[in-house]
């Protein structure tokens, strides 16, 4: 079968749509009244901004559109705005009681796949390991409120599932699947039952997360109206009071608390005529008939539930049992279709059953209208006997009018010897904190100054050891020269004894060449007599040449040599051998100087080498042992630097949990100040009423007793006992002096 083409959906977001035309102004949407009687305000504006920060954190816990989240709603101020922002991250919201038991509420999340429970605070015992987790309000209160929303909200159809409500049965615990559209029919139909306009207030009773309190919120914030939350035990006294304070347009309370209300006694100066409307969910019982009897009020029945409401409330809607949790599946596709297409038939009939049902509630307005009129008539009838009666208790009042100022007075006393009290605390408080700021900046200056002190030491103590091993360092350069010094001197006396010793050596040999020169000699002049004179001469010669240089001595037996070698060859020959012989000694004798020399000038340039190496060493030990020094001060002065850091930190964090104390404590005060103002503002009002009553009881009295007077003379005699009332009036109480002019200004025409 060929699908028709179907046309793109419209995108619709019941959260977007419920504050969009609301939350650009002023207006509250919320007042919490908390177990101390102290009342706080939310504003639109508040809840958008909180409701955008909690799909921020859901999308970023990985809550992915079409996934449901469980929200535990109580008495807190978190919950609603939790669920909007699920319904604008593109989630399915599961509103249930914070009451509900640990054991269902794992069952329900098990069975739906919840992603997430939602919780104004911690709830570690509904933390299990294969469970869903949990995400409480501080978690998200914890981010920057100034933070702007990281993505829009999510894009959803009309036919996007939105809401799983639920609602015990005689059988089990059902739920129902609403779409955004159909959550947005709901709202836009909570006008016909709710009858409050903008800014008005509507105080329900209702326990959060059930269905009065889903439809509560969907027509009160769609008309821009201010939701009523109260966690205060149910005592008929204090909710009249409550009443007359709130002044809410419309109530929203159980049967019995309708009942006890309309049996409760309401004292005559108690304004309670902003009550207009009171509802009830389901047909008016005993409870509801006795509050409209008592107070004059219109009953309007808000009947059905969301799943069976005529009009807007036959919308896409699904049942579904918690057991199974089956909310659409896809194989009933085409079956879902065609019933979409009939509920749009069956959403056009509605509106025009709408218009029809409007057309009846202006007839109903005018007829009521008219209602109001009597009633007003028999209020006022009724208001004339009330003051009747209150001229038999003149006395009565007139003596609690008295101790109500004495315990004005006494409240009074007492207030300003608590404020006396505590300003001395303060004052204490401060002094101590004074005299702690200046001990602490007093161990700083202490700590600083024995850091520096220690600074100091640390430098004179490294100057010293610096001087020390520049000391060591001379002192061993010294022995180095010294025994360089030494060394050399040995070397050269060494090289100088060897000189020695191949001189004497040398000498030693000339010597023994000369007596074998001689003993030759002696020789050749027993041989060759002739010849003795020539040998004198050359034995004189020689003996010339054996006291000269070792240098001349081969050029004297040369010479010898030449002159001998014709007659003495053999002489000559041996003498050649003798002067090669002296010669390899002197070479040998010379050449071992150099090599000492040389030795000498080798040692000598590996002692300087040596010198310089042990000197470089040395300078690079002292490079690395400054750079050391200047790591390890580098490191002492970021250790200053962090401690000092650290000091700051602490103080800082110190200054920050006393601003914190001081917030609390100052919050504290304001509270206690405001219930004590409440409690003097209660007790000067009655104390007021009752002398307003008491003069008014007084002049209907003097009226009753004195003849009726005529002209001017009666007016003026008249006026002085007024006068003096008026004057006994004034002087009971400073605070009632506005009372004491409407009184007189009441008395004068008589």
């Amino acid at each position: 079968m060929r699908l028709r083409k179907q046309p793109p959906p419209e995108l619709m977001n019941v959260a977007v749509q419920l504050l969009e035309a609301v939350a650009h102004g002023n207006r509250d949407a919320l007042s919490q009244v908390d177990a101390l009687g102290v009342i706080e305000r939310l504003r639109f504006t508040d809840v958008a901004r909180e409701a955008a920060r909690w799909a921020d954190v859901l999308r970023e816990r990985g809550v992915q559109p079409g996934n449901r989240v469980v929200v535990l709603a109580g008495r807190d101020r978190d919950w609603r705005s939790a669920l909007l922002g699920v319904l604008q991250a593109g989630g399915v919201a599961v509103p249930c009681p914070a009451s509900m038991p640990v054991a269902e509420l794992r069952a329900l999340a098990a069975d739906l796949s919840a992603a997430l429970f939602l919780s104004a605070g911690a709830r570690p015992d509904l933390a299990a390991p294969d469970g869903a987790p949990v995400l409480s309000a501080d978690e998200v209160h914890a981010r920057d409120a100034e933070r702007k929303p990281a993505q829009p909200p999510h894009d959803t159809t009309p036919d996007d599932a939105a809401l799983i409500l639920f609602a015990r049965d005689a059988t089990a615990l059902r739920g129902a699947l609403h779409t955004h559209a159909s959550l947005l029919a709901q709202a836009e139909s909570g006008k016909h039952w709710l009858g409050v306009g903008e800014g008005e207030r509507v105080w329900c009773t209702a326990a959060g997360g059930s269905v009065e309190s889903i439809r509560l919120l969907l027509a009160a914030w769609r008309e821009g109206a201010e939701i009523v939350d109260v966690d205060l035990p149910a005592d008929p006294e204090a909710q009249v009071e409550l009443l007359a304070k709130l002044h809410p347009a419309a109530v929203w309370f159980s049967d019995d608390e309708y009942a006890a209300l309309a049996s409760a006694p309401v004292p005559p100066w108690l304004d309670l005529r902003s009550i207009r409307r009171a509802l009830v969910s389901n047909e008016p019982a005993d409870g509801a008939k006795a509050f409209q009897h008592a107070f004059g009020v219109e009953v309007a029945s808000v009947s059905g539930s969301m799943e069976t409401e005529a009009g807007a409330d036959q919308l896409p809607t699904v049942e579904e049992p918690v057991a199974s949790a089956a909310v659409v599946s896809a194989t009933e596709e085409r079956r879902l279709d065609e019933e979409t297409e009939r509920l749009q038939r069956e959403a056009a009939q509605a509106e025009e059953r709408l218009r029809a049902e409007d057309e009846k509630l202006r007839e109903e307005e005018r007829r009521r209208a008219e209602e109001e009129r009597r009633k007003e008539e028999r209020r006022e009838a009724k208001n004339r006997k009330v003051a009747e009666r209150a001229a038999a208790k003149e006395r009565r009042l007139a003596e609690k009018a008295e101790r109500a100022e004495r315990e004005t007075a006494q409240a009074e006393e007492r207030r300003r010897a608590e404020d006396e009290k505590r300003r001395e605390e303060e004052r204490r408080r401060e002094a101590a904190e004074q005299a702690e700021r200046e001990r602490l900046a007093a161990e700083a200056v202490a700590r600083q100054a024995e850091e520096e002190r220690r600074r100091v030491e640390e430098q004179e103590r490294e100057e010293k050891r610096r001087e020390e091993q520049l000391a060591k360092e001379r002192k061993k350069a010294e022995e180095q020269r010294s025994r360089e010094e030494a060394k050399a001197r040995k070397l050269a006396e060494r090289a100088a004894k060897n000189e020695r010793r191949q001189a004497e050596k040398a000498e030693r040999t000339q010597r023994e060449a000369a007596q074998a020169e001689e003993r030759r000699r002696a020789e050749d002049e027993k041989r060759q007599e002739e010849e003795r004179r020539r040998e004198a001469d050359e034995q004189a010669e020689r003996e010339k040449l054996a006291a000269e240089a070792t240098a001349r001595q081969a050029e004297e037996e040369r010479q010898r040599a030449e002159r001998q070698a014709t007659e003495r060859q053999k002489v000559g020959a041996r003498s050649n051998r003798e002067e090669a012989k002296s010669r390899r000694l002197a070479e040998r004798a010379a050449k071992e100087e150099r090599r000492a020399a040389e030795r000498a000038e080798r040692e000598a340039a590996q002692a300087e080498e040596r010198r310089l190496a042990e000197e470089e060493q040395r300078q690079e030990e002292e490079r690395r042992r400054e750079a050391a020094e200047q790591a390890e001060r580098e490191r002492l002065a970021a250790e200053a630097t962090a401690r000092e850091a650290e000091e700051e930190r602490q103080r800082a964090e110190e200054q920050k949990r006393e601003e914190e104390r001081r917030s609390r404590e100052e919050a504290k005060s304001r509270k206690l100040a405001e219930r004590a103002a409440t409690k003097e503002r209660r007790l000067a009002e009655k104390a007021e009423r009752a002398q307003r009553e008491a003069a008014q009881a007084e002049e209907r009295r003097r009226g009753r007793r004195a003849p009726p007077r005529r002209g001017r003379e009666a007016t003026r005699r008249g006026t002085p006992r007024r006068g003096r009332r008026a004057s006994r009036t004034r002087t009971a109480h400073p605070g009632h002096r506005l009372a004491d002019q409407r009184v007189r200004h009441h008395r004068s025409p008589a």
